[in-house]
């Protein structure tokens, strides 16, 4: 595996790469973020602008050359968790308020 380190005080991550065959069906990209404590802020900024990127001009390019995109962060997990907790508690919050309605009269 080739590494290729960038200056350590950037917030730019690493880029890796791996061997290729002529033959794969896919092309995987790892950028490794250094999400540390002192670090957290701009690797969630770095991870959110990565999914902008990748949700408009790479998906649109992609698209253009009649290929499939697929991608993902960290920060989609914790998104998408974020989403669900705001689902819930929306949902619990109705249920609690219908019962209480329904208690009451």
């Amino acid at each position: 595996m080739k590494h290729i380190h960038r200056n350590s005080n950037a917030h730019i991550p690493s880029l890796f790469w791996s061997s290729y065959s002529a033959d794969a069906t896919a092309f995987v990209i790892t950028y490794p973020v250094d999400n540390s404590i002192p670090n957290r802020k701009a690797a969630l900024a770095w991870e959110a602008a990565f999914l902008k990127l990748a949700k408009g001009r790479l998906s649109d390019m992609a698209a253009a050359a009649n290929l499939s995109l697929s991608y993902s962060a960290e920060r989609s997990v914790q998104d998408e968790l974020s989403r669900e907790v705001r689902c819930v508690c929306v949902c619990l919050t109705v249920d609690y308020v219908s019962l209480t309605i329904d208690h009451v009269f």
